[in-house]
């Protein structure tokens, strides 16, 4: 009975093992902006089938954020890999979207991926220097989005030839991808222009403004850690609202100005 558990065991991990992708490590030390919240150089992670494949799928790994000075350094101390380069040489992902089982993964088995490593706790929106005001961490999600598309762009042989861009986060990776969406496919179609471009956000900030105490503003949450990280919000949005406005801050208010196809999962109760 114990050596069929182990038979069982074995196979198990061999046909999750051979499915897997295997990704392999890119530094963005080129990108001079391009820098976690301790100033190290941010990084991508890459599947060898990204470089030719007509599709690919870009993911912002989430991990929450830090809203205040204080509320930073409590994040980054002892080393929270959140706050740092992530250099390892590679990784192995095998299950939902990482795996080329097309059972288990049908949309995506057969793409090529890009997994970016969050290390800017600024749900990828900032662009604020480092300085004592700060507590000495940068802001820089933003920069590392724009760093990551650039890279790709410059390196992706035949680029105008590729099919379908997905990008796609979650959690403070899903709120990256809904203030990024259209940076992101702007860049990508000014090289490919056919290009089919969309963006998914798993458990962003999707959630009914109007539902809240009489003395809670729900703009209140995302107000101040917009300033401390001074994020960038979807260009759009701010085109087309009052200076000062608040609209452009959560998701269920900006939602609205996103020209690319944009599909949401979120939990009633989260």
């Amino acid at each position: 009975k114990d050596m069929m558990h182990l038979v069982f065991v074995y196979f198990t991990l061999y046909f999750r093992l051979a499915y897997a992708d295997h990704l392999v490590l890119r530094e963005l030390s080129d990108y001079p902006l391009a820098l976690c919240n301790d100033g190290t150089y941010a990084s991508y992670h890459y599947t060898d089938t990204a470089q030719d494949n007509p599709n690919m799928l870009i993911y912002l790994q989430g991990g929450g954020a830090c809203v205040s000075p204080d509320d930073c350094q409590n994040r980054c101390k002892n080393g929270n890999a959140l706050c740092t380069a992530d250099l390892a040489a590679t990784h192995d992902k095998e299950e939902t979207i990482w795996s080329q089982d097309p059972e288990e993964n049908p949309p995506f088995h057969n793409f090529g991926k890009v997994y970016v490593h969050y290390c800017s706790s600024d749900v990828w929106s900032g662009t604020r220097n480092a300085s004592e005001d700060t507590n000495g961490y940068y802001f820089h999600g933003r920069h590392i989005v724009d760093a990551v598309v650039k890279d790709i762009i410059k390196h992706k042989p035949e680029i105008e030839s590729m099919k379908q861009l997905v990008f796609i986060g979650s959690s403070a990776g899903a709120f990256g991808v809904g203030l990024n969406c259209d940076f992101v496919a702007e860049q990508f179609h000014a090289v490919s222009p056919g290009l089919d471009v969309r963006c998914i956000a798993d458990a962003n900030d999707f959630y009914p403004l109007w539902v809240h105490t009489e003395e809670c503003d729900p703009y209140d949450l995302p107000g101040l850690p917009n300033l401390l990280w001074e994020a960038k919000a979807d260009q759009s949005c701010v085109d087309n609202t009052p200076e000062g406005s608040k609209e452009c801050l959560t998701f269920p208010s900006y939602y609205n100005y996103i020209e690319t196809p944009f599909m949401v999962a979120a939990h009633y109760i989260d």
